[in-house]
């Protein structure tokens, strides 16, 4: 677990350029890809939710992505992707975003818990500038 949330920083942590959030071309690629901002926004919705803040925003988005994911999930099984594979995605989105988050509040580690911060917002703007 601990290899997973350091690929995701430091993932999180690479500069992002427009070419590198474009929107993919390939089927399965977009269906990976609205699942796993799907995932990350129902994390995000459920962290506001859970603090009583306001969720309509990220409730928003979440539900836009789950459209965007139903919307391309025929292709994407016509090409070959299976469903479960697509819940996977989403499902482990959701638990990094979680695990980031978590990390950003309560970590000891000053350093730690900004640089998980950095990176769960970093990766949420990933989401916003596919649509």
């Amino acid at each position: 677990m601990r290899h997973v949330i350091a690929i995701a920083l430091l993932i999180g942590l690479a500069p992002i350029r427009p070419a590198e959030a474009a929107l993919p071309q390939d089927p399965n690629e977009r269906a990976y890809a609205f699942a796993t901002c799907l995932g990350r926004y129902m994390a995000v919705a459920d962290e506001a939710d859970f603090y009583g803040q306001n969720s309509e925003d990220a409730r928003a988005r979440r539900d836009l992505f789950a459209l965007l994911l139903q919307s391309v999930t025929p292709d994407a099984q016509a090409a070959g992707t299976q469903w479960r594979s697509i819940i996977q995605y989403r499902i482990g989105a959701k638990q990094a975003q979680v695990r980031l988050t978590r990390l950003a509040k309560f970590e000891i580690d000053g350093q730690r818990a900004r640089t998980a911060a950095t990176v769960a917002r970093n990766q949420v703007r990933v989401c916003d500038s596919l649509v």
